[in-house]
């Protein structure tokens, strides 16, 4: 809040809050304050209507198979763990025409050996160039766009982050040629020189912007 309101503290936010409510007794804004002033945290509670926070938050949140999520949320979320250890959060809308799925793993550019940098970024590239089951480079891209899907891939710091959607009907489909990636990829020899120039290209490309130099001062 700017102006003349920014700093004033907590008898200021009180005053705020109740500007325009004629109904409101100099008294009662009195007894308010004071109460406020005496408790804290609980005191700006009060000044909310005297309605507690803590048992608005109660409200606006429920749990779901161990999940928090928003009251006003009509998503039904589950959570699993496959035998590999993966762990997998389930979301189900059914007004939604597409489903989509994603895979992060928790690795990035920073676990880049020194003496290979871009590794990670290089790796995100390979698995999108064919798997056993699908060796066909352009299979799993062109699948999406005939089905109304996209995907993409990124790699961050810390992780690398795999992810596709596509129209309802077709997701089962669109989920195993995603899984192939992670389960038997070519990694062939013929598009290693191709994909090592294409990660370079993509570094150099983003030196001088502005988030990359941010990146690299924090």
């Amino acid at each position: 809040m700017r102006g003349p309101n920014f700093n004033l503290g907590l008898n200021g936010f009180g005053r705020i809050l109740r500007r325009g409510n004629s109904q409101q007794t100099a008294d009662s804004h009195s007894n308010v304050v004071a109460s406020s002033e005496q408790s804290g945290v609980d005191g700006v509670a009060k000044i909310i209507g005297g309605v507690d926070v803590a048992s608005l938050v109660e409200l606006a949140v429920v749990r779901e198979n161990g999940i928090e999520k928003s009251a006003l949320d009509p998503r039904r979320y589950s959570c699993l763990q496959l035998e590999n250890g993966l762990q997998v959060l389930l979301i189900c809308d059914p007004m939604l025409e597409k489903s989509a799925a994603a895979l992060s793993v928790r690795v990035g550019n920073h676990s880049d050996p020194p003496e290979i940098p871009g590794l990670a970024h290089f790796l995100e590239h390979m698995l999108f160039l064919g798997t056993e089951k699908y060796p066909d480079e352009a299979e799993y891209s062109t699948f999406l766009s005939d089905h109304g899907g996209i995907n993409n891939a990124f790699t961050s710091a810390e992780e690398t982050n795999f992810h596709f959607d596509v129209m309802s009907d077709f997701f089962y489909e669109a989920l195993d040629r995603f899984a192939q990636f992670f389960i038997s990829p070519l990694f062939k020899m013929d598009t290693t020189n191709r994909e090592l120039q294409a990660v370079d290209n993509e570094y150099s490309r983003s030196l001088q912007t502005d988030a990359q130099r941010l990146w690299h001062v924090f």
